[in-house]
C-alpha cells in the first residue's frame, strides 16, 4: 500500500494503516476513509503523510511480499544464517515481530 504526503490525499481515500502520532498514540484507525476535515485535522496535528489502501485486502499485501522474499533467499536454503535473516523478516512481514 502506498504511502502519500498528506498534501496529495483527497476525500473518500481510505487509510490502509493506522495514523499514529510520536507517542504512538493512534489519531486514526486503519479503514477509516478521510474527508477534507479529518485531512485538515492531520496537518494540524503535524502528519506528513499516510498509507492509503490501494483496493487489494492486506492478505493479499502480505502473500505478494512473502513470495518476493522467497524470490531473494532462493539458493540460500543451505545458509543458517541467511535462512535465520529471512524467519526475522517473514516475522516482520506477517506482524509477529510487534
Amino acid at each position: 500500500m502506498p504511502r502519500i504526503p498528506l498534501k496529495d490525499c483527497k476525500p473518500g481515500q481510505v487509510l490502509g494503516r493506522p495514523v499514529v502520532n510520536g507517542n504512538r498514540m493512534v489519531l486514526l484507525p486503519e479503514g477509516t476513509e478521510l474527508s477534507s476535515k479529518l485531512i485538515e485535522r492531520l496537518a494540524d496535528a503535524g502528519v506528513e503523510g499516510v498509507v492509503v489502501s490501494d483496493g487489494r485486502p492486506a492478505d493479499a499485501e502480505v502473500v505478494e511480499r512473502l513470495a518476493a522474499l522467497d524470490a531473494r533467499f532462493l539458493g540460500h536454503e543451505d545458509n543458517p544464517l541467511m535462512m535465520a535473516v529471512k524467519a526475522v523478516v517473514v516475522r516482520v512481514i506477517t506482524g509477529e515481530a510487534r
